[in-house]
């Protein structure tokens, strides 16, 4: 198995291998518990490209923009549900 498909785009286990890194560092949720995880892609990320991971919290959810070049490629979002 490989973390790029036969295009050469991260897959999407890439992204979700680094959404949950952050929430491992710190992240607001608590994944004892139920959550909602959305993934919107926008972009492809290409093989080689340099990515950074931002990150946004506000109590009951968080959210991993992935950008790449100034552009916002993906949207990883984590919603607590009660």
């Amino acid at each position: 198995m490989t973390d790029v498909d036969i295009l050469g785009h991260v897959n999407n286990a890439a992204y979700w291998h680094a959404v949950e890194h952050c929430l491992a560092d710190g992240g607001t949720v608590d994944l004892a518990f139920p959550v909602r995880a959305r993934l919107d892609y926008r972009h492809p990320i290409d093989l080689g490209e340099d990515v950074e991971l931002v990150e946004f919290s506000d109590g009951g959810s968080y959210a991993v923009g992935f950008l790449a070049s100034g552009v916002v490629k993906a949207v990883a979002s984590i919603e607590q549900l009660t």
